[in-house]
């Protein structure tokens, strides 16, 4: 997705990683200066129903890959790769995005979308309570 937009994963050669969760341990270069410029002008609250971080126990590819057919080789070439993902984010971008609770959501789309600007992850119903004015409404139920 963070490719889509415009962002640079490079490998030591220089060349742009291929996609996948596994390419992820190729990383040697992030950078954002072909980021869609557009994103540093609007807000982006994510719909989170998650706390996973992105990696160990309770991290992306433990609990959610073994739920999309991965097996346990699987899982832990996915886990390595997003360790080092995010010691690559933290030496290149200055985030720490490891321990962001929400950070292992949608495969570790979570994490992926705070390298982004203006991202909050967000519990998906409060998101839900506050643009629906759910609070007012309820105070003013009559059963």
């Amino acid at each position: 997705m963070l490719q889509a937009l415009g962002m640079d994963f490079l490998d030591k050669q220089g060349k742009t990683i291929p996609f996948g969760g596994e390419a992820l341990a190729q990383i040697a270069c992030i950078s954002s200066t072909h980021l869609d410029s557009r994103l540093a002008q609007i807000e982006i609250e994510v719909a989170c129903d998650v706390d996973n971080p992105l990696y160990g126990e309770r991290g992306a590819a433990t609990i959610f890959a073994p739920q999309k057919g991965a097996t346990p080789e699987m899982v832990e070439v996915l886990d390595h790769a997003l360790i080092h993902f995010a010691h690559q984010v933290s030496q290149h971008i200055g985030i720490d995005i490891a321990h962001q609770a929400g950070a292992g959501a949608a495969g570790g789309m979570g994490g992926g979308l705070l390298l982004l600007p203006n991202v909050r992850l967000q519990s998906g119903v409060q998101i839900l309570i506050n643009a629906t004015g759910l609070r007012e409404k309820v105070a003013k139920a009559d059963l």
